[in-house]
């Protein structure tokens, strides 16, 4: 699963690419969901057909127009959180990977290196290998994505950020340095 705009840089194109690659059952699906359909939308149609003629069928849905409330649900069931982005600095959907426990897969982009809960590949031969460990090994997953919601739990809820905040307003009122 991956829920990012249809454009360039999110790179939906190298997620297509590395699920038709992966060795998979057919109980594994790819769903992408963006805010609407567009031109970058229709070039990842055409790529899925092409690579589909190439591999052989695999279950892709790309999603356009989902509600906030369902895209939360469809995250939270996800097995696996993909992300393709060429460039992030702070990753909001792979902090909400963390928060619903499922491990993601990234691209090397922005913190995402330094956060746990995931993996960071460079290539789409890195992405395809680790699709497959992840889907045949539960355990993993349930690790990865424990590691992931341990981290957000302790660091990056909404509570947690504001105490930091209340902490260095206090330490500034105070005179003293954070």
């Amino acid at each position: 699963m991956c829920v990012a705009n249809y454009i360039i840089r999110k790179n939906q194109a190298f997620l297509i690419k590395a699920f038709y690659r992966a060795k998979l059952s057919s109980d594994w699906k790819l769903v992408l969901i963006g805010s609407e359909k567009n031109k970058y939308y229709n070039e990842l149609i055409k790529l899925s057909q092409k690579l589909e003629e190439k591999y052989g069928h695999r279950d892709i849905e790309l999603k356009a127009g989902v509600s906030r409330e369902e895209t939360i649900d469809l995250v939270k069931r996800a097995s696996i959180y993909l992300l393709g982005s060429t460039w992030e600095a702070f990753s909001i959907s792979i902090i909400e990977s963390m928060a619903a426990a499922v491990p993601f897969i990234s691209t090397n982009t922005g913190i995402t290196r330094f956060m746990p809960g995931g993996v960071v590949v460079d290539t789409v031969e890195g992405m395809s290998y680790w699709i497959e460990l992840f889907a045949a090994h539960e355990e993993i997953r349930r690790h990865y994505g424990n590691a992931g919601h341990d981290y957000y739990q302790k660091h990056l809820t909404t509570e947690n950020k504001v105490d930091e905040l209340e902490h260095i307003l206090e330490r500034i009122a105070n005179n003293q340095s954070y």
